[in-house]
């Protein structure tokens, strides 16, 4: 609209500026109040983590950096858990790369990347300030070199190692990627990628102590997912309200305390799960690379490589990614020329992605028959997941923030969104949707329903504030409108008296004045997002007991001004607890604590150089282990001793089909088990049968510590007790009979028609381990012709015993399985090979027998990368071990890459060519 002559039009340059720093200003401020509640002042202590989860991922870094990377693999074989399981094939590998990235470095002291930090940057500084007080060249660089030498001198009265450590991982890489993008100002198609190239350089130089480095990497989802949703907003077309208003709806995902475990918010992060939230910001970030790579058809390779990477980070991210995009494809104009483009760059990015990505992706998907299946039964409480969160499985969770009110509001702000085509806020209310609907529909299995539930969280609050956000804006536009027209109405009496008079010369000025001036809209809009912010701040603050100016009274009541609230937020004591690691934990009152750990650990150490290495079985009780960090605290054993004791349980759940027969040892080895994986047939405390299992599964020293499980090893024959712990109850017992590798004096039995992918020869399995201590059969899944051949019996057809007269459960059938196994297996009986000389390296596995022919049972896991050179097979058998049948006196097994492997990494080769060309192709 013209105005007339005089009128003082607001400046849209100064409305703009204005706008941009309150964006930058909310950024930065929900970003700060995130960090100061994620206890800072801890990131950079040379601790080791603990807690959770997390306390066992402490293995995963460390085995990849000391045995994969430097055989030129991202996955392989360990013998660290499990009596051995491929290590990264069915867990993200990222992840742990990123720790390895950040704990690698130059051999040089942590300090004199510190001084180097602090001179840059200071030189940054004053050359900048120098260039805008129009110095010369040669001046402003004088003044740099002259501030960055007083600057790092300065440095030196500053010795401190904590702080040399966050200024070496935090400023140096801000300050290099800075100085690549002040050089290359002249080359702005380059500025981006030198300046990440420059940071993630300073990252690998730079020494970081390994607890550090996994620290860091941990919280670093949690720390840049305000940044990374402003830059999806801010890509995706969103209006400065919207993109300051989705970052602060950020802080009431991280800090939501209704789930603990599922992913993505703090509580789940620091209960282990920082995969996830890593995977969740880069799939934020890919959602707004998509939006305008579809919208200005550029951006695939950005695209393609984001979407790889959120997989790679975590998989359900990358599904997060897939349906925000099939939104985006639903929500833009569906005109057709335009339509047809954005697919063809949606399959184009996509396929792009899945190549990069393929290395693998595609070895986890063809072994997926592998998997072990922990029976987490699907969550049914639908209303209360989805609405009220009115129903909890522990006490320290609760409805906060109050879902109902965010649904209704994202409810508004979808119907607002929708009405006024924000295409990024309709694909993100349509992505809740699907998400919800997955969460309904997704049948009982491996995928548990309520990993996706945070993408609903998630998105329910963005669609909320985005909705907030889009109403200002509304209201802003109204406002400047009105204004404009009151202005266009007439000249006010000075103005046209100022014309008469010929002062033109004060209009002139008046109207240049007219430039700094600032919408009444715009002052209104960004009052609203600022009462907005400090309301949200305010909810979480409450909980988390972090307000200025706030106080705890002696009743357990926070109390900031008029405001009160008895709740508590968890989520910053788990990471002080976390963070102060398995250092840090004192005993509790029934004992425990780090001196106890730490004692166990030294002991079983001693106990593997005087008696040998071997795998490890533990007793299990909760409160002990709890006391020493986390339960899982006794898996950290090859870590600890050098991969000479390691560890019957592991992290990795899924991982590993031996996972089952672990548990069935744990429950009759431990007066309080965990029985972690469902529907199986655990005993109670029979320590008489778990040495048979131990036995079976090469298992070679039993720790104990509770009274009855002490008293029944001592009573058992094949348990010799050979140490204690000075500090606490811990007796430690070799079992008889463990060897690695053991002739067989009957041959295994082929099961015929049994599919061992399935859920057939769990039971099969289980049936045989159960049974092995009545001297039943070792079942294969195929063997040579010469070996016996069975069918197995029809049991689950059979009725219950109770008057129900349904079918067996799966229980059952592996119990009557275990009863009839041994009287209907045909048996072979054999002259047994003498195995000796046995070598086990990380990858290998050799040893000399006395007669071939005969076959030899491997107590290492199963797994098809498996290759044998002097022998047949090697032959999957139960429980889930291996056969092979020698042809020769030398065997050596070796775990090797499969066909598909090398097929996947091929297709990757593949993908890195096409990012090559597309480089090249670039005007």
């Amino acid at each position: 609209m013209k105005l007339p002559d005089g009128v003082l039009e607001p400046s849209r340059r100064t409305t703009s500026v204005l706008t941009s720093v309150l964006v930058g200003a909310v950024v930065a401020l929900v970003t700060a109040f995130l960090v100061a509640n994620l206890r800072p002042w801890l990131w950079f202590t040379d601790t080791t983590p603990t807690g959770g989860d997390l306390g066992a991922h402490v293995w995963a870094p460390a085995y990849l950096r000391d045995v994969l990377i430097g055989e030129l693999r991202l996955t392989g074989w360990t013998h660290d858990w499990y009596a051995g399981f491929p290590a990264f094939t069915f867990y993200m590998v990222v992840p742990s790369l990123l720790v390895v990235v950040v704990d690698a470095g130059l051999g040089l002291h942590e300090a004199v990347f510190a001084h180097l930090a602090v001179a840059l940057a200071a030189g940054a500084a004053a050359l900048v300030v120098a260039r805008r007080a129009a110095r010369s060249a040669s001046q402003c660089w004088a003044i740099a070199l002259v501030v960055a030498g007083v600057a790092g001198a300065a440095k030196l009265f500053v010795d401190a190692p904590a702080a040399d450590r966050a200024l070496a991982a935090l400023l140096l890489p801000a300050a290099v990627a800075w100085c690549a993008w002040y050089g290359l100002r002249r080359r702005p198609r380059w500025r981006a990628g030198a300046s990440v190239a420059a940071a993630l350089l300073a990252l690998v130089v730079v020494p970081m102590p390994y607890g550090v480095s996994l620290k860091l990497v941990t919280i670093a989802g949690v720390v840049v997912l305000p940044a990374a949703v402003w830059a999806m907003t801010r890509l995706g077309g969103i209006g400065a309200e919207g993109q300051a208003l989705a970052s602060v709806a950020t802080l009431l995902f991280l800090f939501d305390r209704s789930f603990n475990i599922y992913g993505g918010n703090l509580m789940s992060t620091m209960a282990g799960e920082f995969a996830y939230s890593l995977g969740l910001a880069t799939a934020v970030l890919y959602i707004g690379v998509a939006v305008r790579g579809m919208q200005t058809d550029r951006h695939r390779i950005l695209a393609g490589a984001l979407l790889a990477l959120t997989g790679l980070m975590h998989l359900f991210s990358a599904f997060f990614a897939l349906a925000a995009v099939a939104a985006l494809l639903l929500v833009l104009p569906w005109r057709a020329a335009e339509w047809r483009r954005r697919l063809v760059w949606t399959v184009s990015s996509g396929a792009l992605a899945a190549a990069l990505s393929a290395w693998w992706v595609l070895p986890f998907w063809w072994n997926r028959g592998l998997l072990n299946d922990m029976g987490w039964g699907k969550e049914r409480r639908y209303l209360s997941s989805l609405w009220s969160r009115s129903s909890f499985d522990y006490s320290f969770l609760a409805n906060d923030p109050p879902l109902q009110l965010f649904v209704v509001l994202a409810a508004a702000g979808a119907v607002l969104l929708f009405l006024r085509r924000g295409r990024l806020g309709m694909a993100l209310a349509l992505t809740g949707a699907i998400v919800a609907a997955g969460f309904l529909i997704l049948p009982e299995g491996r995928l548990w329903n309520v990993r996706i539930l945070p993408f609903y969280y998630l998105t329910v609050y963005l669609t909320a504030a985005l909705g907030i956000g889009e109403a200002i804006r509304t209201g802003r536009s109204a406002l400047d409108r009105r204004q404009a027209a009151r202005a266009a109405a007439g000249e006010t009496d000075e103005d046209a008296e100022a014309a008469t008079a010929g002062e033109a010369g004060e209009a002139d000025e008046g109207a240049g004045a007219g430039r700094f001036r600032v919408s009444a809209g715009a002052i209104v809009a960004s009052g609203s997002v600022v009462v907005m912010t400090a309301a949200v701040l305010v909810m979480v603050g409450l909980p988390l007991r972090s307000l200025p100016f706030g106080n705890l009274g002696d009743d357990g009541v926070y109390r900031w001004g008029p405001l009160s609230s008895s709740e508590s937020n968890l989520g910053p004591y788990w990471v002080e607890y976390n963070f102060e690691g398995y250092e840090g934990r004192g005993p509790t009152a029934d004992g425990g604590g780090s001196s106890e750990y730490w004692d166990l650990v030294a002991t079983m150490d001693r106990i593997g150089e005087s008696h040998g290495c071997g795998p490890a079985l533990w007793e299990y009780e909760s409160g002990r282990l709890g006391s020493y960090g986390t339960p899982m605290a006794p898996m950290l054993l090859p870590y600890w001793t050098d991969r000479c004791i390691a560890s019957m349980e592991g992290l990795y759940f899924e991982a590993s089909a031996t996972v089952p027969y672990h548990f069935l040892m744990q429950s009759e080895l431990s007066t309080a088990p965990s029985r972690a994986q469902r529907d199986l047939p655990y005993s109670g405390l029979d320590v008489a049968a778990g040495v048979e299992h131990m036995r079976l599964m090469g298992v070679r020293y039993y720790m104990a510590f509770s009274e009855d499980a002490v008293s029944q090893a001592r009573a058992a024959a094949d348990l010799t007790e050979i140490g204690a712990t000075p500090l606490g109850p811990w007796v430690v017992f070799e079992v008889s009979g463990h060897a690695p590798a053991v002739g067989l004096s009957r041959l295994p039995v082929v099961v015929d028609g049994l599919d061992d992918s399935d859920e057939e020869w769990l039971e099969a399995s289980v049936g045989a381990f159960l049974a092995a201590g009545r001297d039943g059969p070792v079942l294969a899944a195929d063997g040579p012709d010469a070996w016996p051949r069975m069918t197995l019996p029809d049991v689950r057809g059979e009725r219950r015993d109770d008057p129900s007269g349904s079918d067996l459960g799966r229980q059952e059938v592996m119990r009557r399985l275990s009863d009839v196994l041994g009287d209907i297996a045909p048996v072979e009986n054999i002259e047994p090979a003498e195995v000796s000389g046995l070598v086990r390296g990380d990858h290998s596995i050799s040893f000399s027998v006395d007669r071939v022919g005969s076959p030899v049972l491997v107590r290492t896991s199963y797994f098809p990368n498996w290759s044998v050179s002097g022998a047949q097979g090697p032959y999957r058998v139960t429980p889930n071990f291996m056969v092979v049948v020698p042809t020769g006196t030398e065997v050596r097994m070796t775990y090797g890459r499969s066909p598909v492997e090398w097929f996947a990494m091929a297709v990757t080769l593949v993908g890195l060519a096409a990012v090559v060309w597309l480089l090249a192709r670039r005007p």
